[in-house]
């Protein structure tokens, strides 16, 4: 069973660290990948390690780029099987974030729901591309770029955008998905850094081709 969307993307901004914000979880959504997109200007490691809740439960972080501070930074992380229906989204990174603040939500289904990430990346030189990721057909590569400037596509290689917003106090956030990619391209912007991850399948037999039938034999 493949990985695909499900439901809308959600996209906000705020002036604090601090949430909640109400999301509206899709019934059928099998994971929730969130993308927080902030600059503390010359201050790194300052996100908490655990700084995102779905409902009170942990969001697993994924890759964060706060270790340097030359370019803009992003925190992504991933929850399996978040409660569905109004939710709120809890955030505490640990400082204000002079530049202000973007959020991206979407949703997922078809991931193991087990193990949902399969691989991860991230990318902390501007105006470089992610690669070298391990997918296979039927997972789902999910990508972010935050950026000082106008980021100007994200639908590069044949990636589906999820979302691309332009500056919210000079900070410009875009997002994209593929199946099976290995990595994440963009064109664009300036100061950028770069998120990658791939969401697992779940494992299950394969469909019939269209047209034919497949036949199980259970026993003799």
């Amino acid at each position: 069973m493949a990985v695909v969307q499900t439901g809308s993307s959600e996209y906000f901004t705020d002036w604090t660290d601090v949430g909640p914000y109400s999301l509206t979880v899709p019934l059928d959504a099998e994971a929730a990948v969130v993308m927080f997109g902030d600059m503390y200007p010359w201050s790194s490691n300052w996100m908490a390690a655990n700084p995102v809740e779905i409902n009170s439960v942990n969001v697993p972080t994924v890759q964060k780029t706060d270790e340097q501070t030359s370019n803009w930074q992003l925190w992504a992380g991933v929850l399996a099987e978040p409660d569905t229906g109004a939710q709120d989204l809890d955030y505490t990174f640990g400082q204000d974030p002079d530049s202000g603040l973007c959020c991206i939500v979407d949703y997922y289904k078809g991931n193991d729901v087990t193990t949902p990430v399969g691989d991860s990346a991230q990318e902390l030189t501007a105006n470089t591309d992610i690669t070298g990721l391990t997918a296979n057909s039927g997972d789902m590569m999910v990508g972010f770029v935050g950026s000082q400037t106008n980021i100007t596509s994200v639908t590069d290689g044949g990636q589906t955008q999820i979302d691309l917003q332009g500056e919210f106090n000079n900070y410009a956030i875009g997002a994209a998905c593929l199946d099976g990619a290995t990595g994440f391209a963009y064109t664009g912007g300036s100061t950028q850094t770069a998120i990658a991850l791939i969401l697992s399948q779940a494992a299950g037999a394969p469909a019939a081709p269209a047209g034919k039938v497949r036949i199980v034999f259970t026993g003799a």
